[in-house]
């Protein structure tokens, strides 16, 4: 879970970057290994962006 929460914060300072239109959460849930019941969380993000930028850039 503390994972998934820098994840999250650092996916809230992606729409810093140029080519970086929007990024955000779509989902994030406990998805507990059943069988050996070890932790698990996924998270899901939606980021729109300019490839165009993003190749002038390399």
């Amino acid at each position: 879970m503390a994972l998934n929460r820098a994840a999250y914060e650092a996916m809230k300072s992606l729409p810093e970057l140029s080519a970086v239109t929007s990024a955000g959460l779509v989902s994030d849930y406990n998805f507990t290994d059943t069988a050996t019941n070890r932790y698990r969380w996924q998270a899901v993000y939606a980021v729109n962006y300019y490839d165009d930028v993003l190749n002038s850039e390399q």
